[in-house]
């Protein structure tokens, strides 16, 4: 049995990423819970509070880890990149997503055909002076609300994308939309602030309350006949881009539910101090061991060297992950006490945050495997549709 009176420590080696890591990531962490770790709770409602904090990450360079090193970033592998936001994680959910957004428009940028545009923003990207959100979730939609028509000099956008995160934090987005006609998706640049000219408008509407994470701001914005220059494509995907991307992808929302456990942990040692209950650390320990262990598999998964580079396998680590988070949360409601009811409090927010890193990015396959990880319930996928159900 553990030892009632001792005093534990979070788990450094929680931060401490694989050999051949991103060089400083410790330093790097040790930052994010010196400084973003004890403004947790007002980032997660203020938008000025998180403004500041985006400012913070790109005055040292952390907002352009996947940015190439030729333009000025960090240029930091998918795994690398897992390790930042595991440590950002940790310290605050609603920075983590956020910034999440605008690495992935960087990075978009970056891989993309127009050397221009390359020029134009990825230096100020890599200087922490341009920022843009992503509108691709749409793409996932049986009938996505959004198209894009070939005209002369660009490519005229009309139709709603449904879910675009940081209005006010970011001035424009890349924007990923169905060509009308042709089995391919346009990557494009646009405001995503109100904007008209001529016949063409761009208008976002009411900012949506959300569970969590609301100061990262989100809205649906609605695009009438918007004229997108070819100076602002990025360039043409195939029509299936991103049920590829997501099974390529699968493991990368891993990280985030892995920081979001650690930071339950982080939560249990202070409510140990304070309680001095042989069962908080108990199960602090306990889960503390399935979080390294778990870890471990993904990043080995993750690692371009690993072996274990099966879809199913990784979906399972994915689901894992969430599952592991999903279970830690109710167990710091729990160890919280009645406090746990206060919206203010640290087990609440973190609860919201879980919810937000266990449903985003959410593809079928992922809501199966994950509905199989929580209800011990083995699901097939592939028979799903035909199960007979008490409630068809």
């Amino acid at each position: 049995m553990v030892n009632q009176d001792k005093d534990w420590v979070s788990g450094s080696e929680a931060i401490k990423p694989p050999a051949g890591g991103i060089e400083g990531i410790d330093a790097i962490a040790a930052q994010l819970l010196d400084t973003i770790a004890p403004q947790a709770q007002q980032l997660d409602s203020d938008p000025v509070a998180l403004a500041a904090a985006m400012d913070w990450l790109g005055d040292r360079g952390w907002l352009a880890m996947k940015v190439p090193s030729i333009w000025g970033g960090r240029g930091a592998s998918e795994l690398e990149y897992g390790q930042f936001r595991e440590a950002l994680a940790r310290c605050s959910g609603a920075l983590a997503f956020l910034q999440a957004q605008h690495q992935s428009a960087a990075a978009s940028i970056a891989k993309g055909e127009n050397e221009a545009l390359k020029q134009t923003y990825l230096p100020p990207i890599a200087q922490g002076k341009t920022r843009l959100g992503i509108a691709f979730s749409h793409l996932r939609r049986s009938q996505c609300p959004i198209t894009a028509q070939a005209v002369a000099g660009g490519w005229e956008i009309t139709g709603t994308a449904p879910w675009v995160t940081g209005l006010g934090h970011f001035a424009e987005a890349v924007l990923a939309v169905p060509i009308a006609g042709a089995d391919r998706v346009l990557f494009c640049i646009v405001p995503i602030a109100p904007t008209e000219h001529c016949h063409s408008r761009i208008q976002p509407g009411q900012l949506m309350t959300l569970g969590a994470m609301n100061s990262t701001q989100t809205a649906t914005v609605e695009f009438d006949h918007w004229l997108v220059p070819t100076d602002y494509t990025i360039g043409i995907k195939p029509g299936d881009w991103i049920q590829k991307i997501d099974r390529q992808n699968v493991l990368q929302g891993s990280f985030f539910a892995l920081g979001c456990t650690q930071a339950v942990l982080d939560r249990l040692v202070s409510l140990f101090r304070e309680k001095r209950s042989v069962a908080i650390a108990a199960v602090h320990d306990h889960l503390s061991h399935r979080l390294q262990q778990l870890r471990h598999a993904i990043y080995q998964a993750m690692d371009a060297t690993s072996s274990l580079d099966v879809y199913e396998q990784k979906l399972q680590l994915r689901s894992q992950a969430i599952g592991l988070m999903s279970r830690a949360v109710q167990v710091g409601l729990i160890a919280e006490g009645g406090s746990a009811n206060l919206t203010s409090s640290v087990a609440q927010r973190l609860l919201r945050e879980s919810t937000i890193f266990a449903t985003s990015g959410q593809t079928p396959e992922i809501l199966a495997a994950t509905l199989s990880e929580i209800s011990d319930m083995s699901l097939e996928f592939q028979g799903i549709q035909f199960h007979n159900s008490a409630i068809n």
